[in-house]
């Protein structure tokens, strides 16, 4: 087998392996404590953790305080059973974790037929006691319903408190905090997505920016956030992207502007053509199974093409000041050769008249 096919193989086999190494930051976790009626901890208790999407499922054990936690855990809904030979098994259905969640899920078992069991669908709000972090969670469907110049799905970041629009800045996104935009931090699926310049400042935000049909959420933390994300004083936007499950699911969108919908330019001759203006902004998504319930891909395009010109007003020179003559133009002009390093003074031309000798003739 020559050295090129072995690469090839090599790259098929990366596209193709399930992630077993899953970033913290893209994830979620879920904990909590199992107790019996009376109040007294269970150890060894089975808790699976099934994810509804992909049926995928995880399984743990509560240690000898009855405590027991599951990480790396792709966002999404999911199904969370606890059981224990003796009693009846519990289950806890309706459960949504979102992207950076640490959600706390606590079991009571009562004495029974390990047959029987006890279901709770929804109930209280997931609480998060190991954090503090100060944000909010952008879901897939504000993402794609909220209307999105350009679909930048950056500007859906001021709907989290402590954000606002930055005035008069170079670079767009957010401003948190009552930091500069170019203290946020951004990371897409656990890795760095900041773009920087040479002295290691943040640019214009993110390096990649997906379309909106391939994230499944983000979270935007404006203050308290933890030493994982560091080197930032602003927020950290945190995006997971969307992966594919036992449906097969997708999209195809086309968003148009054209010269022919538009009214004419203010500015514009009114002799003259509107100038021409077409932009497309167009793609698709496409998720589903390979295998199901094991391995599932996801793919997705968006392209943006733009064809226009613009109405420009200029001011061009008339012919004497093509000759040097600039004695119409109302202010003087200075002659670059007579600079006072001391004073900064320069002296004007005389009658504001460049000598016909000090004009290279390229120039006319």
């Amino acid at each position: 087998m020559s050295r090129r096919s072995v690469r090839c193989v090599l790259v098929l086999i990366l596209l193709f392996t399930p992630r077993s190494i899953v970033a913290q930051v893209e994830t979620a976790r879920i904990e909590g404590t199992v107790r019996d009626t009376t109040g007294a901890v269970l150890p060894g208790v089975q808790i699976t953790l099934t994810h509804l999407q992909t049926n995928r499922s995880v399984t743990t054990f509560s240690n000898d305080t009855g405590r027991y936690v599951s990480v790396a855990l792709p966002v999404g809904d999911y199904r969370v059973s606890a059981e224990l030979s003796g009693f009846k098994a519990a289950v806890r259905s309706g459960i949504r974790l979102e992207v950076q969640q640490s959600a706390v899920i606590e079991f009571v078992l009562e004495v029974g037929a390990a047959t029987d069991q006890v279901e709770v669908v929804g109930g209280a709000p997931l609480l998060n006691t190991s954090e503090a972090a100060q944000g909010q969670v952008i879901d897939n469907k504000r993402i794609v319903d909220l209307p999105l110049n350009g679909r930048d799905y950056v500007q859906l970041a001021l709907l989290s408190a402590g954000t606002v629009q930055p005035v008069g800045g170079r670079y767009g996104g957010f401003s948190a905090s009552g930091q500069r935009t170019t203290q946020n931090n951004y990371t897409i699926d656990g890795i760095d997505n900041n773009s920087l310049q040479a002295a290691g400042e943040a640019e214009r935000g993110e390096a990649v920016k997906p379309s909106i049909d391939a994230i499944q959420e983000f979270r935007v933390v404006t203050n308290l956030y933890s030493a994982e994300f560091g080197r930032a004083a602003g927020g950290v936007l945190n995006l997971t992207t969307r992966s594919g499950g036992n449906a097969f699911h997708g999209t195809v969108f086309e968003f148009l502007r054209n010269d022919a919908l538009d009214a004419k330019n203010f500015f514009d001759p009114p002799d003259s053509p509107k100038p021409p203006f077409k932009r497309n902004q167009f793609g698709f998504s496409l998720g589903g199974p390979i295998v199901k319930g094991k391995t599932f891909f996801f793919t997705d395009y968006e392209g943006t093409r733009i064809r226009e010109s613009l109405t420009q007003v200029v001011t061009l020179p008339t012919p004497h000041m093509k000759e040097g003559d600039f004695s119409g133009l109302g202010q003087p002009i200075f002659d670059p050769l007579t600079f006072d390093p001391e004073t900064g003074a320069r002296r004007p031309f005389p009658g504001n008249i460049i000598p016909a000798d000090r004009i290279d003739p390229i120039a006319r």
